[in-house]
């Protein structure tokens, strides 16, 4: 029975060898893939870190764009602006002066009728009150 025992106890040793084998076998490719995993994130990282940097570049290069448009803008609006303005004042003292003109017409006419007004009552004496 020892006999039998002690083989049976071999051949468990063998298969527990065997076992353990095996074990270290995966144990070695889940450390392959580690490695693998670990080389795939760094490069991912990497390829990551270069589109960000390549994103903030991009944008740094369209805010310079805009900042300059931006000022082109803003010189192109105070030059209409400015033409704008001057454009008013001179329309603005045109039509001042229009109106001063007729003002001064309707006064002479105003004047010139009331003469005509006085001459008629006194050629026919009516009185227009």
């Amino acid at each position: 029975m020892i006999n039998n025992f002690d083989d049976l106890w071999s051949k468990m040793q063998i298969e527990f060898n065997k076992i353990d084998k095996r074990f270290a076998e995966i144990d070695e490719r889940f450390t392959e893939i580690d490695e693998k995993f670990t080389n795939l994130e760094n490069r991912t990282e990497e390829k990551f870190g270069n589109l960000e940097n390549k994103i903030e570049e991009g944008f740094a290069k369209a805010d310079k764009r805009f900042e300059n448009l931006e000022n082109k803008i803003d010189i192109v609006t105070n030059v209409n602006l400015a033409q704008i303005l001057n454009e008013q004042t001179r329309t603005r003292n045109e039509i001042t002066k229009k109106l001063d003109e007729y003002i001064t017409k309707n006064e002479f006419e105003h004047k010139r009728f009331d003469y005509k007004l006085a001459e008629l009552e006194m050629k026919f004496g009516y009185t227009a009150k």
